[in-house]
């Protein structure tokens, strides 16, 4: 009888491993059909939708450029998650058996496709698929992006992956401030490839911005989530105070609300409310959602100033002050985390300073107030950023930048896997301070020691922005830039 059970047992896997087999199978026959030598680069990628507009612009961008260069394999998102069992809490309520299927079902997919290496935009999976890359042995590089280090979720996310990253895979740091960040955690993270996020530049005979009417309101643009870390209010605060000062300016705010939940999202919609009320701004404010398309074109033509404040601890790139920058839009925006790598100071723009000696980061409204008033009251200066914006751009032109990253994988292609290290199936339970020797002591400030990547992983990120910020100091404290130069 115990024979016939683990007969039907193997039978009842079988069959699972050949359904999931032939999902993978359909998802990339396409691609299967001519097939590159073993040498060449060969790009799985998840051919999702992220949920939040402003990931999505940045994610279909980047696929594209991708495609200009190399061979791309999709694999649809449930056909992915196939390989945890239909969704990661089933992977860890089956752990560690879910380990050894995971190990079977990605390396199928690697023999099917001739894929050797995955592009993971679909960040909570890295993990879990490295670990079952190590464990199985199998020769596939990944290919990652720090689009952000220091939120408390990403924050997770790199503890766990630092263990787990071989030396023949990519993490592409886009600013020296995250690269920082990413040193403050591991060592391991030395090895990132530094160069910045890129952007389809405007053909050179595309026309000029739309004139304005002589007298009319100057346009003022934000445009991101709407969110607490993305200070939404202060900018509220500091367009009142410009008005205040007789300056005619309108202010589009375009974005869609997000937050850790609901109650965090419907608190800070409710806050933007009463500021509505407290400075009667409906008529100079307009909000309109989440933009993309033609729609994001045409605001950012009829922009006279892009406005970000954020001190997001997730904030890395800044990707909405490359598309001012690309459409020659000056900026004002807090001098904070990689907005530093973008903006060049009195150029194409102007910093309004970030102080971190509290435990929240302070942001010079007054100052923002008396740079944007500055500006406005100074059309040839506005003019000179227009053009040297433009004149900027080219640094990050995907036609440059995107080679120089495909070469990168390339020679990482060339590589033999020979570093990994034995099989261990206990690695994800064991404590972090046990697994890897990590920058500094802030494992002890956040009381993680202790703690294992799965525990980690599987825990949500609830954190207020209020409560982290001192916990994530220690790591990104730098991010903050109170000089005025």
């Amino acid at each position: 009888m115990k024979s016939t059970g683990n007969g039907r047992q193997h039978a009842g896997r079988s069959n699972s491993m050949s359904s999931v087999q032939g999902d993978l199978l359909a998802s990339s026959q396409a691609c299967a059909q001519s097939r590159l030598p073993s040498h060449s680069l060969r790009i799985g990628y998840i051919d999702g939708q992220p949920k939040r507009v402003n990931e999505r612009a940045v994610d279909d961008q980047w696929v594209t450029f991708m495609k200009e260069h190399a061979e791309l394999v999709a694999i649809k998102p449930f056909q992915m998650m196939k390989l945890f069992g239909g969704s990661l809490p089933h992977w860890h309520d089956q752990y560690p058996h879910s380990t050894a299927v995971l190990v079977e079902r990605l390396r199928l997919w690697v023999q099917q496709t001739g894929v050797n290496t995955i592009y993971v935009n679909v960040p909570a999976l890295i993990p879990y698929l490295m670990h079952a890359r190590n464990q199985g042995h199998i020769p596939l590089r990944f290919f990652i992006i720090a689009h952000s280090v220091g939120s408390e979720y990403w924050i997770k996310q790199w503890v766990a992956i630092a263990p787990l990253l071989q030396r023949e895979d990519t993490l592409l740091c886009t600013t020296n401030s995250a690269y920082r960040a990413l040193l403050n955690i591991s060592p391991i993270y030395e090895m990132c490839l530094q160069e910045p996020l890129c952007i389809s530049i405007p053909d050179k005979d595309e026309p000029n911005p739309m004139q304005r009417d002589e007298g009319g309101a100057r346009q003022l643009l934000c445009i991101g989530r709407i969110e607490d870390v993305k200070n939404i209010h202060h900018v509220m605060e500091l367009v009142h105070h410009v008005r205040a000062k007789g300056h005619n300016v309108h202010l589009t705010i375009a974005g869609e609300y997000t937050g850790a939940n609901n109650a965090q999202i419907e608190h800070y919609r409710n806050r933007m409310q009463e500021l509505e009320n407290q400075y009667e701004c409906s008529s100079y404010v307009t909000w309109t959602g989440a933009v993309y398309g033609s729609q994001k074109e045409q605001l950012l033509v009829e922009t006279d100033i892009l406005l970000n404040l954020s001190t997001d601890p997730g904030e890395t790139f800044g990707y909405n002050l490359l598309e001012a920058k690309a459409a020659g839009i000056p900026v004002v925006c807090t001098k904070w985390d990689g907005f530093k790598d973008i903006v060049t100071e009195h150029v194409d723009g102007v910093f309004i300073p970030v102080h971190w000696e509290a435990d929240i980061p302070q942001i010079d409204v007054h100052t923002g107030v008396s740079i944007v008033c500055n500006l406005l009251s100074d059309e040839q200066l506005l003019a000179n950023m227009r053009n040297e914006a433009k004149g900027h751009v080219n640094t990050f032109d995907y036609k440059l930048v995107m080679p120089r990253i495909i070469e990168h994988l390339a020679t990482q292609t060339s590589l033999s896997m020979i570093t990994f290290d034995p099989p261990s199936e206990g690695l994800l339970l064991q404590p972090l301070s046990e697994i890897h020797a990590y920058s500094t002591s802030f494992l002890h400030h956040l009381n993680w020691e202790h703690r294992n990547i799965l525990s980690l992983l599987a825990e949500p990120s609830v954190c207020s922005y209020e409560q982290w910020m001192p916990l994530c100091k220690p790591i990104i404290g730098h991010f903050a830039d109170g000089g005025i130069t």
